[in-house]
C-alpha cells in the first residue's frame, strides 16, 4: 500500500501543481467554490456579494464574473452553491491560496484510491489485483480528472467508498475499521 500512495500523491500533486501553477484559470463552477472560502476568511461572512463586489476573487480568477447567489428563508442573498467543501478546505485555502484549495481535493482523491485497494481486499481481492486496479483508477479514471479541481464530487466519492468499508453485520469480517480512513 505504501508504493499505491506514493505513485497516487506524485500522479496527483503533481498534475494540481502544474495544472494551478502554469495552465488556465478555474472554470466553471470552480471560482464560486473559492469565493466562498475567500468571503469566509476576509469577510468572516457567507455574504460573497463583498466578494464579488471588491473584485477580490481576482486573486485566482482574472475576468470579471457573475454572481451565484440565491435568496434564504429571510430574504438575504446567500451563496448558490454548497458551502461544505468550502469550509472544509478553508484551511489549506488560507495556507496556499487555490493551490491549497486544489491539494486539498488532491489529498481526498489519493484517500479514494487507498480505500478502494482496502475494499478489494476486504473483498478477498489478491493484493495483486487491488493494486493493479486501484492504479487503473487513479491514472484513467474521472478520479484523475477531479483531483486537480475544485469541485466537490471527490468529497462524495471518498464517502461512498469509506461507507463500503464498514463491517457487514452478515459478514463481521469484511470491513476494516470504521474510523480509519487509511
Amino acid at each position: 500500500m505504501p508504493l499505491l500512495i506514493l505513485i497516487s500523491s506524485i500522479v496527483f500533486l503533481i498534475t494540481s501543481f502544474i495544472y494551478v501553477q502554469f495552465s488556465s484559470p478555474p472554470s466553471g463552477d470552480e471560482p464560486h467554490y473559492l469565493i466562498i472560502s475567500q468571503t469566509l476568511l476576509k469577510y468572516h461572512s457567507l455574504n460573497v456579494m463583498l466578494d464579488y463586489s471588491n473584485g477580490d476573487y481576482h486573486a485566482f480568477y482574472p475576468y470579471t464574473i457573475d454572481p451565484h447567489l440565491s435568496y434564504g428563508a429571510h430574504g438575504q442573498l446567500m451563496p448558490l452553491h454548497s458551502i461544505g467543501a468550502p469550509i472544509l478546505w478553508l484551511l489549506p485555502f488560507y495556507v496556499l491560496g487555490r493551490l491549497g484549495a486544489v491539494f486539498f481535493i488532491s489529498l481526498l482523491s489519493i484517500l479514494i484510491i487507498v480505500n478502494i485497494y482496502k475494499l478489494l481486499i476486504t473483498m478477498n481481492i489478491g493484493a495483486t489485483y487491488a493494486f493493479v486496479v486501484s492504479i487503473a483508477y487513479a491514472i484513467a479514471s474521472p478520479l484523475y480528472l477531479y483531483s486537480h479541481l475544485t469541485f466537490i464530487e471527490p468529497v462524495g466519492a471518498l464517502i461512498c467508498i469509506y461507507v463500503l468499508k464498514f463491517p457487514s453485520l452478515e459478514h463481521p469480517t469484511l470491513g476494516a475499521h470504521p474510523f480509519c480512513l487509511f
